[in-house]
């Protein structure tokens, strides 16, 4: 994911719907991961488990995957966001003016979590590259 900005003037959006470790993130962000300004978004998204439990569930998602940033040497801010992720999106780029967006999902959530077409939904609307890192296989049922 080459950018044409200096690394020091480069933002990163994540969205982190799933857990991802901190060496697959660094790889999504590029070589100049460590220089980036990297902010992370968790939207609070978990049908099954009622809205306060969900937003719980993506605090933790949210501590882990910066945990995990630290790791490697990566610096990141990060916030929970919206349940409906482009909303998250949104509301996270009126306080962080990214240059990209970066989706952590599993590929078989992908349209379950986020919806059909995601990435592409992502760019139309906000007018920003948008890379999806795959984490691990298929999703299980």
């Amino acid at each position: 994911m080459a950018s044409e900005l200096p690394a020091r003037e480069r933002n990163v959006l994540v969205v982190i719907n799933e857990p991802v470790n901190g060496r697959d993130l660094r790889a999504a962000i590029g070589d100049d991961s460590v220089e980036a300004r990297v902010h992370l978004v968790a939207p609070a998204f978990e049908p099954r488990i009622g809205r306060g439990r969900a937003a719980a569930a993506a605090q933790r998602r949210l501590r882990r995957c910066l945990a995990e940033l630290g790791r490697v040497g990566v610096g990141a801010t990060g916030a929970v966001g919206d349940p409906e992720a482009l909303k998250a999106i949104e509301d996270s780029l009126r306080e962080f003016p990214a240059d990209e967006i970066v989706i952590a999902s599993n590929p078989g959530r992908l349209g379950r979590r986020l919806g059909e077409n995601f990435p592409e939904r992502a760019v139309d609307r906000f007018r920003l590259p948008v890379a999806h890192l795959a984490l691990g296989g298929p999703a299980a049922a």
